[in-house]
Protein backbone atom coordinates (compact mmCIF):
# COMPACT_ATOMS: atom_id res chain seq x y z
CA UNK A 1 0.00 0.00 0.00
CA UNK A 2 1.04 3.24 -0.62
CA UNK A 3 2.31 5.69 2.20
CA UNK A 4 1.21 9.34 1.08
CA UNK A 5 -2.50 9.29 0.74
CA UNK A 6 -2.81 12.97 0.87
CA UNK A 7 -4.56 15.61 -1.26
CA UNK A 8 -3.23 18.79 -2.33
CA UNK A 9 -5.21 21.77 -1.65
CA UNK A 10 -4.49 25.53 -2.76
CA UNK A 11 -5.10 28.02 -5.47
CA UNK A 12 -4.36 28.40 -9.08
CA UNK A 13 -1.89 31.41 -9.31
CA UNK A 14 -1.42 31.33 -13.05
CA UNK A 15 -1.88 29.47 -15.77
CA UNK A 16 1.06 29.06 -18.07
CA UNK A 17 -0.33 27.04 -20.93
CA UNK A 18 -1.98 23.95 -22.69
CA UNK A 19 0.18 20.51 -22.41
CA UNK A 20 -0.57 19.93 -26.07
CA UNK A 21 -1.92 16.47 -25.41
CA UNK A 22 -5.24 17.40 -27.50
CA UNK A 23 -8.21 18.50 -27.38
CA UNK A 24 -9.77 18.29 -23.68
CA UNK A 25 -5.57 18.40 -22.48
CA UNK A 26 -4.99 19.59 -18.81
CA UNK A 27 -3.47 22.67 -18.37
CA UNK A 28 -0.26 23.53 -17.47
CA UNK A 29 -0.70 25.91 -14.22
CA UNK A 30 1.06 27.32 -11.00
CA UNK A 31 -0.74 26.24 -7.70
CA UNK A 32 -0.16 27.24 -4.50
CA UNK A 33 0.03 24.20 -1.89
CA UNK A 34 0.67 25.99 1.20
CA UNK A 35 3.34 28.07 1.42
CA UNK A 36 4.98 26.14 -2.19
CA UNK A 37 4.17 27.36 -5.34
CA UNK A 38 4.28 23.87 -7.50
CA UNK A 39 3.72 23.48 -11.52
CA UNK A 40 1.06 21.26 -11.93
CA UNK A 41 -1.28 20.02 -15.06
CA UNK A 42 -5.26 21.24 -14.12
CA UNK A 43 -7.79 19.66 -15.45
CA UNK A 44 -11.37 21.22 -15.16
CA UNK A 45 -14.35 19.12 -15.43
CA UNK A 46 -17.96 18.58 -13.79
CA UNK A 47 -17.86 17.44 -9.77
CA UNK A 48 -18.79 13.46 -11.37
CA UNK A 49 -15.82 13.39 -12.72
CA UNK A 50 -13.29 15.08 -10.64
CA UNK A 51 -14.86 13.06 -8.13
CA UNK A 52 -13.58 9.93 -10.02
CA UNK A 53 -10.34 11.62 -11.13
CA UNK A 54 -9.33 12.18 -7.17
CA UNK A 55 -10.55 8.99 -6.13
CA UNK A 56 -9.14 6.54 -8.87
CA UNK A 57 -5.51 8.61 -8.16
CA UNK A 58 -5.72 7.83 -4.55
CA UNK A 59 -6.92 4.31 -5.13
CA UNK A 60 -4.25 3.70 -7.27
CA UNK A 61 -1.80 4.50 -4.89
CA UNK A 62 -3.14 2.43 -2.59
CA UNK A 63 -3.42 -0.49 -4.27
CA UNK A 64 0.46 -0.07 -4.61
CA UNK A 65 0.69 1.56 -7.93
CA UNK A 66 2.73 4.53 -9.01
CA UNK A 67 0.49 7.54 -9.73
CA UNK A 68 1.03 11.81 -10.31
CA UNK A 69 0.19 13.42 -6.63
CA UNK A 70 -3.49 14.26 -6.99
CA UNK A 71 -4.95 17.97 -5.73
CA UNK A 72 -7.39 20.33 -6.02
CA UNK A 73 -6.80 24.02 -6.71
CA UNK A 74 -9.83 27.05 -6.83
CA UNK A 75 -9.10 29.47 -9.30
CA UNK A 76 -10.82 32.73 -8.10
CA UNK A 77 -11.48 34.16 -11.21
CA UNK A 78 -14.07 31.74 -12.37
CA UNK A 79 -15.13 30.47 -8.92
CA UNK A 80 -14.00 26.70 -9.89
CA UNK A 81 -12.32 23.80 -8.73
CA UNK A 82 -9.43 22.20 -10.90
CA UNK A 83 -7.84 18.93 -10.64
CA UNK A 84 -4.24 18.77 -10.37
CA UNK A 85 -1.65 16.75 -10.34
CA UNK A 86 2.20 17.53 -9.91
CA UNK A 87 4.12 18.23 -13.33
CA UNK A 88 6.44 15.03 -13.68
CA UNK A 89 9.30 14.77 -16.47
CA UNK A 90 7.58 11.69 -17.86
CA UNK A 91 5.99 11.05 -21.75
CA UNK A 92 2.99 9.05 -22.29
CA UNK A 93 3.46 5.99 -23.72
CA UNK A 94 2.56 7.10 -27.03
CA UNK A 95 4.81 9.97 -27.15
CA UNK A 96 7.75 7.83 -25.32
CA UNK A 97 7.41 5.08 -28.75
CA UNK A 98 6.50 7.91 -30.99
CA UNK A 99 3.56 6.52 -31.95
CA UNK A 100 1.72 9.36 -34.24
CA UNK A 101 4.79 11.20 -34.97
CA UNK A 102 6.26 8.51 -37.62
CA UNK A 103 4.04 7.40 -40.95
CA UNK A 104 2.75 3.88 -42.34
CA UNK A 105 5.19 0.44 -41.40
CA UNK A 106 6.73 2.71 -38.99
CA UNK A 107 3.88 3.47 -36.83
CA UNK A 108 2.59 -0.27 -36.64
CA UNK A 109 6.13 -1.49 -35.10
CA UNK A 110 6.35 1.75 -32.61
CA UNK A 111 3.32 0.47 -31.70
CA UNK A 112 4.41 -3.23 -31.17
CA UNK A 113 7.29 -1.74 -29.69
CA UNK A 114 4.80 0.17 -27.11
CA UNK A 115 2.87 -2.74 -26.50
CA UNK A 116 5.66 -5.14 -26.11
CA UNK A 117 7.13 -2.55 -22.97
CA UNK A 118 3.79 -2.03 -21.25
CA UNK A 119 2.97 -5.68 -21.19
CA UNK A 120 6.15 -6.88 -20.09
CA UNK A 121 6.01 -4.92 -16.80
CA UNK A 122 6.08 -6.14 -13.49
CA UNK A 123 2.81 -4.63 -12.29
CA UNK A 124 0.70 -4.65 -15.68
CA UNK A 125 -1.38 -7.79 -14.76
CA UNK A 126 -2.55 -6.28 -11.64
CA UNK A 127 -3.17 -3.08 -13.26
CA UNK A 128 -5.46 -4.74 -16.13
CA UNK A 129 -7.29 -6.62 -13.38
CA UNK A 130 -7.47 -2.91 -11.24
CA UNK A 131 -9.09 -1.05 -14.55
CA UNK A 132 -11.25 -4.02 -14.32
CA UNK A 133 -12.44 -3.57 -11.04
CA UNK A 134 -12.70 0.14 -10.71
CA UNK A 135 -14.77 -0.05 -14.95
CA UNK A 136 -11.89 1.97 -16.29
CA UNK A 137 -12.97 2.32 -20.28
CA UNK A 138 -10.37 4.24 -21.38
CA UNK A 139 -7.16 3.19 -20.63
CA UNK A 140 -5.16 4.01 -23.55
CA UNK A 141 -1.92 4.66 -24.17
CA UNK A 142 -1.95 8.01 -22.91
CA UNK A 143 -3.12 7.58 -19.92
CA UNK A 144 0.19 5.16 -19.42
CA UNK A 145 3.54 7.73 -18.17
CA UNK A 146 6.82 6.22 -18.34
CA UNK A 147 8.91 6.46 -15.65
CA UNK A 148 12.49 4.77 -16.46
CA UNK A 149 11.48 1.19 -16.27
CA UNK A 150 8.21 1.36 -14.36
CA UNK A 151 4.70 3.64 -15.56
CA UNK A 152 2.53 5.72 -13.70
CA UNK A 153 -1.81 5.78 -14.15
CA UNK A 154 -3.38 8.91 -14.92
CA UNK A 155 -6.61 10.03 -15.85
CA UNK A 156 -9.45 8.10 -14.26
CA UNK A 157 -12.96 10.55 -14.82
CA UNK A 158 -13.98 7.82 -16.94
CA UNK A 159 -13.58 4.82 -14.53
CA UNK A 160 -15.85 4.33 -11.98
CA UNK A 161 -19.49 4.74 -13.38
CA UNK A 162 -18.43 8.35 -14.50
CA UNK A 163 -17.76 7.04 -18.42
CA UNK A 164 -19.75 8.58 -21.40
CA UNK A 165 -22.68 6.90 -22.44
CA UNK A 166 -21.36 5.95 -25.15
CA UNK A 167 -18.08 4.29 -23.90
CA UNK A 168 -18.34 0.80 -24.40
CA UNK A 169 -17.89 -1.53 -22.23
CA UNK A 170 -14.37 -2.68 -23.11
CA UNK A 171 -11.10 -3.27 -20.89
CA UNK A 172 -8.31 -1.91 -23.10
CA UNK A 173 -5.40 -3.18 -22.15
CA UNK A 174 -7.15 -6.68 -21.68
CA UNK A 175 -8.00 -5.81 -25.57
CA UNK A 176 -4.12 -5.36 -26.11
CA UNK A 177 -3.09 -8.76 -24.73
CA UNK A 178 -5.52 -10.59 -26.57
CA UNK A 179 -4.39 -8.38 -29.84
CA UNK A 180 -0.77 -8.49 -29.35
CA UNK A 181 -0.14 -11.58 -27.60
CA UNK A 182 0.37 -15.35 -28.13
CA UNK A 183 -1.86 -17.82 -26.48
CA UNK A 184 0.85 -18.86 -23.69
CA UNK A 185 1.44 -15.31 -23.24
CA UNK A 186 -1.95 -14.08 -22.52
CA UNK A 187 -2.62 -16.98 -20.24
CA UNK A 188 0.73 -15.84 -17.87
CA UNK A 189 -0.71 -12.36 -18.18
CA UNK A 190 -4.54 -13.84 -17.05
CA UNK A 191 -3.08 -16.13 -14.22
CA UNK A 192 -1.22 -12.89 -13.30
CA UNK A 193 -4.36 -10.42 -13.12
CA UNK A 194 -6.74 -13.12 -11.51
CA UNK A 195 -3.65 -12.90 -8.61
CA UNK A 196 -3.31 -9.47 -8.50
CA UNK A 197 -7.18 -9.12 -8.41
CA UNK A 198 -7.24 -11.77 -4.81
CA UNK A 199 -4.51 -8.75 -3.65
CA UNK A 200 -7.27 -6.15 -3.83
CA UNK A 201 -9.14 -5.13 -0.63
CA UNK A 202 -12.84 -3.41 -0.31
CA UNK A 203 -11.30 -1.84 2.48
CA UNK A 204 -9.72 0.48 0.56
CA UNK A 205 -12.63 2.47 -0.64
CA UNK A 206 -13.56 3.36 2.85
CA UNK A 207 -10.00 4.47 3.51
CA UNK A 208 -10.34 6.66 0.21
CA UNK A 209 -13.50 8.26 0.80
CA UNK A 210 -12.30 8.90 4.18
CA UNK A 211 -9.51 11.14 3.17
CA UNK A 212 -11.71 12.42 0.37
CA UNK A 213 -15.25 13.44 2.50
CA UNK A 214 -13.37 16.47 4.13
CA UNK A 215 -12.47 18.23 0.98
CA UNK A 216 -14.74 21.23 -0.14
CA UNK A 217 -18.43 19.79 -1.11
CA UNK A 218 -18.42 21.20 -4.73
CA UNK A 219 -15.50 19.59 -5.38
CA UNK A 220 -16.21 15.58 -3.77
CA UNK A 221 -19.91 15.50 -3.62
CA UNK A 222 -20.10 12.31 -5.68
CA UNK A 223 -17.04 10.27 -3.31
CA UNK A 224 -20.21 8.35 -1.20
CA UNK A 225 -21.68 7.55 -4.56
CA UNK A 226 -18.42 6.34 -6.13
CA UNK A 227 -17.33 4.67 -2.87
CA UNK A 228 -20.32 2.16 -2.73
CA UNK A 229 -20.46 1.26 -6.61
CA UNK A 230 -16.21 0.32 -6.34
CA UNK A 231 -17.00 -1.89 -3.03
CA UNK A 232 -20.25 -3.11 -4.90
CA UNK A 233 -18.46 -4.45 -8.31
CA UNK A 234 -15.48 -6.02 -6.27
CA UNK A 235 -16.82 -9.61 -5.53
CA UNK A 236 -17.19 -9.86 -9.75
CA UNK A 237 -13.38 -8.39 -10.55
CA UNK A 238 -12.01 -11.98 -11.10
CA UNK A 239 -14.72 -13.59 -12.81
CA UNK A 240 -14.47 -10.52 -15.08
CA UNK A 241 -10.75 -10.22 -15.67
CA UNK A 242 -11.27 -14.18 -16.56
CA UNK A 243 -13.85 -13.30 -19.09
CA UNK A 244 -11.61 -10.61 -20.82
CA UNK A 245 -8.55 -12.20 -21.50
CA UNK A 246 -7.72 -15.08 -24.03
CA UNK A 247 -10.56 -14.70 -26.73
CA UNK A 248 -13.86 -13.20 -27.63
CA UNK A 249 -12.08 -9.53 -27.84
CA UNK A 250 -11.63 -7.71 -31.42
CA UNK A 251 -11.82 -4.23 -33.34
CA UNK A 252 -8.91 -2.97 -31.06
CA UNK A 253 -9.22 0.56 -30.45
CA UNK A 254 -6.71 2.13 -28.71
Amino acid sequence: MATKLTVDIGAIQLFLGDSGYGSKAPRIALARFGKADVRVYAKQMEPARLAAELFGALLARTAGFRAPHPGLAFDETTGLWWFTSRQRAAPDLSRRFSIGQVPGPAQREAFAAAAAWITSRRQFPAMVAWDEWINNRDRNLQNLLVEGDDFSLIDHEQAFDCHDDERADVNKMAQLVNATLDPIAQMRVKSGAVAGAMTFSPDWTRLVHDILSPLPAKAVKNVGIIRHWTEARYPSTVQRVERRIAGGQSNLAL
